[in-house]
């Protein structure tokens, strides 16, 4: 288990010389938010390193050009090319 720098400190159970009840008062309640920070790091922590980047593959391409004369042209043109190509191949 993770011992934050809050939890360790409330645990401790030790005033320090010269604090008044106030400012012990007040460290506390920041000592118990940092505590709910702290465990709420971990979870979010733990999902970011659970997360796998998205599988990229033709589905996740298709239907990102627009339908347009720019996006036609270039597909004439790589048909061509393609094309000239596999002839050479052969």
């Amino acid at each position: 288990m993770l011992c934050g720098v809050a939890s360790c400190w409330m645990n401790s159970g030790k005033k320090r010389r010269g604090m008044s009840t106030a400012s012990v008062s007040g460290s506390a309640r920041l000592a118990e938010r940092l505590v709910e920070l702290e465990k709420q790091f971990v979870e979010l922590r733990a999902l970011v390193l659970r997360l796998a980047p998205p599988k990229k593959d033709w589905r996740f391409t298709a239907g990102m050009m627009p339908d347009d004369e720019v996006s036609r042209g270039g597909d004439r043109l790589g048909r061509e090319w393609r094309k000239a190509v596999n002839r050479d191949d052969s």
